[in-house]
């Protein structure tokens, strides 16, 4: 049995979302994702920063991309993996999260008062929905 990588990250945009197409032609939205986490340092709590990259192929990126906009908060889960590459006869690996599924949140966590856009992986045509968040 194989076994599988995944992660939900809740974050904020680092940068506009990038557009670019494969030489077949297909999609591929590429954006960078802040998380912070607490940690103790001495008698005080700081917060910590963690920067993820992630791509979303298809469909789904030309879909979003315009509302992938710096400082947005969003939610996206994904499969994450490795790149690995010698350069300089040092071997390098970094980390890479590939997503299926975005969602623009407000600051508080809620969804924005803006429609959001969601992409069913069995019919790329994009709708829109106003429920709520159902967790």
């Amino acid at each position: 049995m194989g076994s599988l990588a995944v992660c939900t990250l809740v974050g904020r945009l680092t940068r506009d979302s990038e557009l670019k197409y494969s030489n077949g032609g297909n999609p591929c939205a590429h954006f960078s994702i802040a998380t912070d986490h607490r940690k103790k340092k001495g008698d005080t709590w700081v917060e910590e920063p963690s920067f993820w990259d992630v791509t979303l192929w298809g469909k789904k990126a030309e879909t979003v991309n315009q509302y992938l906009t710096k400082g947005k908060l969003i939610s996206c889960y994904g499969e994450m993996s490795f790149d690995r590459w010698e350069q300089d006869g040092q071997k390098r690996e970094k980390l890479k999260i590939t997503t299926n599924d975005v969602q623009l949140l407000s600051s508080d966590g809620k969804p924005t008062g803006e429609k959001r856009v969601q992409v069913d992986a069995n019919n790329p045509t994009p709708f829109e929905d106003d429920s709520p968040i159902p967790f």
